[in-house]
């Protein structure tokens, strides 16, 4: 009985899974090598090679969380004047989902007696922050060229006099993330 060759079948059988998949990644590199504009990976493939740092931002003892809010926002558009072409990537705010009470409810600190977190699971005090965000930078570069800039000793004076009027310091808290893995539908 003849032997198949099974490597003449994988390369020439349309139907087989592997030859699909080389075929279509040899049309796209082609495609690429024939453009005359270079390669952009896709945003998925820059944020798997990125470096992200994350924020822990607390408001100011008196202030609104909408007040807040605004001052924030305000304030994000600040950094990216002074910092320009080295703003992040991207620049990601989640403000925790509060409103407002008159009695405080079990639990609540008193930074938020009357403005509590819509807590699903876990404590009030386990939410007195009120926004979490994460700057995706491309890479270390570029995190490093962003720090240089807002680190500066003029622009870190005008942060910090924007930073006076709704952020309580004390209680900030940025770090670098490690590994990133999101699951998506």
């Amino acid at each position: 009985m003849p032997r198949a060759n099974h490597a003449a079948f994988w390369r020439s059988d349309p139907t087989n899974i592997v030859y699909i998949c080389w075929k279509k990644a040899l049309s796209f590199f082609l495609q690429i090598k024939t453009k005359s504009r270079p390669f952009v990976p896709q945003q998925s493939v820059l944020l798997a090679m990125s470096v992200r740092a994350v924020v822990y931002a607390y408001r100011k003892p008196g202030l609104s969380p909408d007040e807040f809010k605004r001052h924030y926002e305000a304030h994000v558009e600040l950094i990216k004047e002074i910092s320009g072409p080295d703003f992040p990537l991207s620049h990601r705010r989640s403000y925790i989902a509060r409103s407002a009470v008159d009695t405080s409810p079990e639990g609540a600190s008193t930074r938020n007696a009357t403005t509590p977190a819509a807590v699903l699971v876990g404590q009030q005090s386990d939410f007195d922050f009120d926004v979490y965000a994460e700057l995706t930078f491309s890479d270390e570069a570029e995190l490093n060229a962003f720090s240089a800039k807002v680190y500066a000793p003029e622009a870190a004076a005008r942060i910090a006099a924007d930073e006076e009027k709704f952020l309580d310091k004390s209680k900030l808290v940025i770090a670098k993330l490690g590994d990133v893995t999101e699951t998506t539908r």
